[in-house]
This record gives C-alpha cells, sequence and structure tokens, in this order.
C-alpha cells in the first residue's frame, strides 16, 4: 500500500506528542544528508484501524486488576517511558487500547537475562507470581526451558494462534516433541534483528555502477548480482573490500537461510532432524565459493563505517553504527539465491526477542487471552510504519532506503524466518559447530559437498535430539 508522508508531517507529529526533549533532539539532527528524504511512507490511522477492528472481534473479558507484567531482557520497547516519538506514540496508544479492552494495565520493568533467569525460578519455587509474560534473546529460550519456568503455549487454556496477529510458521522453527515456548505476532516483532544488505553508495558511484532498486522491486536481487557489483567495483578500485562481515560463519549462515533452507527440521510434536543436504543447499556452498573467489572479504565491521568496504552484512540495528558513516549509503534486503524464489527471506538473527509466557504467573489461566489481545491491538502494521519513521529521523537518509524496509522485514514479497539452531546452539554447542560452521568451512574449499556435512552433522547431532527432544 502506498502511503506517503512528508519529513514535515512526521517531524510535527513529535512536537505534539513531546516536550523539550524534543528539541534537543532536533538539535542533535543537523546532518545536511538527512534533508535528501522527501517523502517516506506511512499511513498510520487508517492501517490502526485494523488493529481496533482485531481488538474489538475478541472475547470480552477483564484481566488482572493487578496488570499483566512483561519483564523485558532485550531492547524491545512494551511500555514506553514517554511519547517523544512516533513510534512511542503509538506504542502508547496500543497499549491504551489493550488495557480499555481487558480492563487491566501493562507493565514493564527491565532485567538482564541471565539476573531474569535466576530471579524467575527462585520466585517460582517460592509461589511467587511476580510476572506474566518475558520478552527474551531468542538465543536463551532453551536456558529458560531447561529450568522449567515456561509455560507451553500450546496447553494454555483457549489457546488458537491462528489468527493473522500471530506468525504460527516462526512459532514452529522453535517447536520440539510436544514442547513449544516462542509466540510471535506483531506484537513482538522485533525489526532492528533482521539481517540486511548495506552499501556504500559513494564507493559504487565511483566504481560506475547505479544501486539495484529496480532489481529489488523486480525480484532479481540475487547473491549473483551481488557477486557480479563486487567484481565490477573490484575491477575498479582493488583497494577496497567488496564485504564487510561479523564472521565467516555469518556469511554462510545468512547465505543460507536466504534460500528458504533450515539447518535441522522442526515442529510441533516432532523430533528435531538434521535435513540440509538437497541440491538447493549445494547451490548455496557454490554461491559462498563464488563470493569467496569474488574480491577482499573482511571480518572487521569498522572496515564498512570507515568507507572501506561496498557492501556489509548485518542486522537493521547496525544503522546505529553506519549513520556515522562520511559517505553515503542504504540498505537493501538480503539477496535471494536465484531469481526462481518467489520472495525475499526475512531473516533474524539469534538475538532477537521472543515473547514467552512464564510457568509461575498467577493468572495463568487468562495469559492466551493477554497474549491474543496484546497481538490484536498491535496488528496491521502501523507500529512497523511508526517505527520506520524513529528510523528516518535517527539514522536512515533517503527514500529508497525506506522503501527496502518493506523487503528487509518481510511485509514486501518476503517471508519471515528463523532457525531452530538460533534458539538451541548455546545449550547445545555442537548445533553450530556441525552446521553453521561446517557449512563455512566447507565453503572455503573445493571438494567437500553439503552431503557429507549433513552425515557428520547426523551422527553427532541425532543421538542427542533423541535423548533430549523426545517424550
Amino acid at each position: 500500500m502506498k502511503k506517503f508522508l512528508c519529513l514535515i508531517l512526521a517531524l510535527a507529529l513529535l512536537s505534539l506528542n513531546a516536550c523539550s526533549k524534543k528539541e534537543d533532539v532536533r538539535q542533535e539532527k543537523k546532518d545536511p544528508t538527512l534533508d535528501k528524504i522527501s517523502v517516506v511512507t506511512t499511513d498510520t490511522d487508517s492501517m490502526k484501524k485494523k488493529a481496533v477492528e482485531a481488538l474489538n472481534s475478541l472475547e470480552d473479558i477483564s484481566l488482572s486488576e493487578k496488570g499483566i507484567t512483561v519483564f523485558s531482557s532485550t531492547d524491545m520497547k512494551v511500555v514506553p517511558e514517554d511519547e517523544s516519538t512516533v513510534y512511542s506514540y503509538n506504542l502508547v496508544q496500543r497499549n491504551r487500547m489493550f488495557e480499555k479492552k481487558y480492563s487491566t494495565a501493562l507493565n514493564q520493568f527491565s532485567q538482564n537475562s541471565e539476573d531474569l533467569l535466576t530471579e524467575a525460578y527462585y520466585n517460582m519455587l517460592a509461589g511467587i507470581g511476580f510476572a506474566d509474560l518475558f520478552v527474551i534473546p531468542a538465543k536463551d529460550l532453551s536456558k529458560y526451558a531447561a529450568k522449567g519456568i515456561l509455560l507451553n503455549t500450546t496447553a494454555l487454556p483457549n489457546s488458537d494462534f491462528s489468527a493473522a496477529w500471530f506468525n504460527y510458521n516462526l512459532m514452529q522453527k522453535s517447536a520440539h516433541s510436544n514442547d513449544s515456548y516462542a509466540v510471535y505476532g506483531d506484537f513482538n516483532k522485533d525489526i532492528p534483528s533482521y539481517y540486511c544488505i548495506y552499501v556504500n553508495r559513494t564507493l559504487l558511484k565511483q566504481a560506475g555502477m547505479k544501486m539495484p532498486y529496480k532489481d529489488v522491486t523486480s525480484g532479481e536481487w540475487t547473491w549473483d548480482k551481488l557477486i557480479e557489483m563486487s567484481r565490477n567495483s573490484t575491477a575498479a578500485n582493488e583497494e577496497n573490500f567488496i564485504l564487510s562481515t561479523k564472521s565467516n560463519e555469518t556469511t554462510a549462515n545468512v547465505c543460507f537461510k536466504s534460500a528458504g533452507l533450515d539447518y535441522i527440521s522442526s515442529s510441533h510434536k516432532a523430533t528435531p532432524a538434521v535435513s540440509f543436504a538437497n541440491e538447493n543447499s549445494q547451490n548455496v556452498l557454490e554461491l559462498l565459493r563464488s563470493l569467496n573467489a569474488a574480491g577482499k572479504i573482511s571480518n572487521d565491521t569498522a572496515d564498512f563505517t570507515q568507507g572501506s568496504s561496498l557492501f556489509y552484512l548485518g542486522t537493521v540495528r547496525d544503522t546505529e553504527k553506519v549513520k556515522f558513516l562520511k559517505d553515503d549509503w542504504c540498505i537493501l534486503p538480503v539477496p535471494k539465491t536465484n531469481t526462481a524464489s518467489q520472495s525475499y527471506t526475512a531473516y533474524m538473527d539469534e538475538n532477537h526477542s521472543v515473547l514467552v509466557c512464564y510457568a509461575g504467573a498467577s493468572n495463568s489461566s487468562k495469559l492466551f487471552y493477554a497474549l491474543e489481545g496484546l497481538n490484536a491491538a498491535s496488528y496491521g502494521g502501523y507500529l512497523t510504519d511508526a517505527y520506520y519513521n524513529e528510523l528516518i529521523l535517527y539514522s536512515l537518509r533517503d527514500s529508497d532506503t525506506l522503501n527496502m524496509l518493506d523487503y528487509i522485514c518481510g511485509v514486501k514479497s518476503g517471508v519471515q524466518t528463523t532457525d531452530f539452531t538460533d534458539y538451541y546452539a548455546d545449550s547445545y554447542p555442537d548445533l553450530y559447530l556441525k552446521t553453521r560452521t561446517a557449512l563455512a568451512e566447507a565453503a572455503s574449499g573445493s571438494t567437500v559437498d553439503v552431503y557429507t556435512v549433513e552425515e557428520t552433522a547426523k551422527a553427532k547431532l541425532e543421538p542427542i535430539f533423541r535423548s533430549y527432544f523426545t517424550e
């Protein structure tokens, strides 16, 4: 949906919703490059109607008079301290709709993940229901589950996650046997955690190339296209790196996930299984080898922020670092592995926010109503667009970059995904060593194939799955 609103209007909204603090923010934003934005895509009010209709369609019930308490160990905002930005203003409005619907209050407390785990465990033993919901990093899910402090969401009274404001496919990625703990929906959509490709437009221009925006919109933005641009850039200037990334494993993993593949197949009522040896996986290996051969690759992210790299593979969260780059830059979605793919893959890193239910909650019988209400009140994409506005004011430099966010986040022609290894690798390190790390190592050679990698993984991992992930 085309939704046009100028930056001036976004600033006007800020002036209505904040006091002196906003003036300080404006004074900080005197970078002339930010003035390049002319129009952005938002239509918050009409989109919010979908949330109102969704919320009104739900059963009327009173939740706890003491309120619904959420403990967060991520950066995700649930209850803003003020309404000084378009995003926080909309979050406050969402919370008010939820509170009015269920005659309750929404409370948020923040605590680091390890301390929260310890406190939750001992409070549950003591029978103290100090919280209802947790928002934790995906990589910590297995720690919390192992302590027995999470409720199985499929066993919640009246639970039904088929509604449009839930993402049941994502929930299946962390499920195994009869256990399913992670909840995904519009309430906890974690935009900063989506992987994307940053491009140094200044270096691209010096190499005589244009931004591939049309390739993105036509569905032709592929790793082969990125490799072609890299080779042309290297020919123009061999002093620069073609790609900066956190590690070879990160590059291999994101490329693999962009093909819509899973290292470990998982779902509710099923035992996890190693299952990534196929033709598509082998093609990913060949793509990675082509990328390695296209030019110099750096595992130092600073090479991009210092202007020495054409591309950077990171997450939307990295705009906080990249915005200080003196060169002109923008972001693109992670490429497809081939043009035959129907959609781009919106893949989140292992730190993305997961919503879970506390087993010690005093009102566990009503928790599903809270989950459904919070997600329904967030439905329709208006919070996503409001977050885009925040990126406009603090990070992004052009409207084309803003348009790319819809592809990066899976709003347009995209499928949101994660992986079983994102949740359980911290508890079972062999998940990384035998999948992601093995794939990266195989890509650095010319003879090892993905079938050999899978056989090694099966021999080590499947006994673990049978031991720990079966009834």
